[in-house]
C-alpha cells in the first residue's frame, strides 16, 4: 500500500481510498486523476488540525448505508482547521453516498456520548439537516457522472 501524497502548502489532499469487500480484505484503489472519475471533497468547518479527518464511500444501497463493513472504501488524512480537502477516485460512474468526520482524538473511529450520539464533527454528502438520528440513504446520495465531481460537505459538532 503506497502512503498518500500531502501537499501541506494548500489544503488539498491527494492520496489513495481503501476498498474494503465483503470479506474484509482491503485493496487500494488508484490515485485520483488516474481513474475516469475523480471526487474532490472539501470538508469544510473543521475546528482545529488535531487528528484525522476521515472520508468514508458508500455505494447505491440503502441496506449497506452507515452499516459496519459495508463501506466501499475510506481514508484518514491529517486533519487541517477550515478546510481539509481530500480527491479519491470513484470506481465507476454511479450513486454514491460520502460520510466525513473529523477524529480529534485520533483513535480510527467517531467517539460517540454514552446515549450514543457524536462527540466529534461529522458531516454527510448533500449536508442533509441531522439532529438525533443519521440521515436516509436518499438523502445523502450523490450521481458521479463527471471525469470530476466536487463536493462541500460541512463538518457539525
Amino acid at each position: 500500500m503506497t502512503m498518500p501524497k500531502l501537499f501541506m502548502k494548500g489544503t488539498l489532499v491527494f492520496a489513495t481510498i481503501l476498498f474494503c469487500s465483503s470479506y474484509g480484505a482491503a485493496k487500494s484503489l488508484q490515485l485520483c486523476g488516474k481513474t475516469p472519475y475523480s471526487i474532490l471533497i472539501h470538508v469544510d468547518a473543521v475546528k482545529n488540525d488535531k487528528g484525522n479527518v476521515t472520508v468514508a464511500l458508500y455505494d447505491d444501497d440503502p441496506e449497506r448505508f452507515l452499516k459496519k463493513g459495508e463501506k466501499l472504501g475510506h481514508l484518514r488524512v491529517p486533519a487541517i482547521k477550515g478546510t481539509t480537502s481530500v480527491c479519491i477516485a470513484a470506481p465507476h460512474i454511479g450513486d454514491y453516498a460520502i460520510v466525513a468526520y473529523h477524529d480529534e482524538d485520533g483513535n480510527g473511529r467517531i467517539t460517540r456520548s454514552w446515549i450514543g450520539l457524536p462527540t466529534e464533527g461529522f458531516g454527510f454528502s448533500n449536508n442533509p439537516d441531522v439532529l438525533l438520528a443519521p440521515p436516509k440513504h436518499s438523502e445523502a446520495i450523490v450521481l458521479i457522472e463527471a471525469e470530476k465531481t466536487i463536493l462541500n460537505i460541512k463538518i457539525q459538532y
